[in-house]
């Protein structure tokens, strides 16, 4: 997978992927054509697209010439439209009626080249209602895979999907409840006693399964400054903890608080949400965005605690 937001990604980027000879992987695949013509290249394509939804996603680039036998993209070819619009929900509309569970959140970007000519790329979230199934035709196939490309999935993997996909949305609803009664409890004193608190938590899929990336203290400093400018002011306090740094937010006397952790979750509290009458007894009333997708989304989020 390309390591930048898709809408970020530019041609200069794509080429660095042939100047550095990147080869294809568990998380990036490459082909020179879009094949969706007939039924058997249909089936191909989704199978494809399952295939990274059923792993850990991905980046699916279209119009690149490669070396077959390395997997390596060895020059930009682009592939032909006429409308970028109609090409993308031609694609999203094949995905979405022949996939099911639907494949939520794919992402796609056409760099433009010239003669309306451009390099696609689809970008698959690793998804959380595991295993999804090729519906078209009857097909009825599951697909994963691994650094080699896909390959359809036996009866132990599926019964493994199946139950991880159970198991993780347990283990996340698990978490946000301890995370919910700790600060209702309000041991740190950092929250109004008895009163109701607003949640917002941000939970990547990557903190809860094997693909899980741990952040260091400096990469979440710079995140944090750089989503707010007045994060690590004078008007806030700060520590740091075995997971990642907490602040305390006093600014104009509101009570907020904020933990980003190593695992990529934030969570954010307020009570200053709510009237100062307001006092609802053991309860909090609560928002959670446990998967936002667009971080241009979660920061106007976040950005109402300031």
């Amino acid at each position: 997978m390309i390591n930048k937001k898709i809408e970020e990604i530019k041609l200069e980027d794509i080429q660095l992927l042939i100047d550095n000879a990147v080869s294809e992987n568990k998380t990036l695949e490459y082909k020179s054509k879009l094949n969706i013509s007939t039924d058997s290249d249909k089936k191909e394509f989704l199978a494809d697209i399952s295939s990274f939804a059923n792993s850990i996603g991905g980046d699916i680039i279209i119009g690149l010439e490669e070396d077959e036998e390395n997997k390596i993209p060895i020059s930009i070819c682009g592939i032909s439209y006429t409308n970028e619009d109609l090409l993308i929900r031609q694609i999203e509309s094949l995905i979405r009626d022949s996939i099911q569970p639907v494949i939520l959140n794919i992402e796609f970007r056409l760099l433009s080249i010239e003669n309306n000519r451009g390099v696609l790329i689809i970008r698959i979230p690793q998804s959380l209602i595991l295993p999804h199934r090729i519906e078209f035709k009857n097909s009825g196939k599951f697909f994963n895979r691994n650094n080699k490309g896909k390959y359809p999935m036996d009866v132990n993997e599926l019964r493994l999907a199946f139950n991880s996909g159970i198991d993780l949305n347990k283990r996340i609803e698990d978490y946000k409840m301890n995370q919910y009664y700790g600060l209702l409890s309000n041991k740190s004193n950092l929250l109004k006693t008895n009163s109701p608190i607003f949640v917002v938590h941000y939970i990547p899929i990557s903190a809860f399964n094997n693909s899980l990336q741990l952040f260091s203290i400096s990469d979440i400093k710079k995140s944090v400054k750089e989503s707010n400018s007045t994060a690590f002011g004078d008007t806030t306090w700060k520590t740091i903890t075995i997971d990642g740094i907490s602040i305390n937010y006093n600014q104009y006397n509101n009570k907020s608080i904020a933990n980003f952790k190593n695992n990529g979750i934030i969570e954010k509290a307020t009570n200053d949400w709510f009237e100062k009458d307001f006092v609802i007894q053991g309860i909090i009333p609560k928002v959670t965005v446990d998967h936002i997708y667009s971080e241009d989304l979660l920061n106007r989020y976040m950005s109402r605690f300031y």
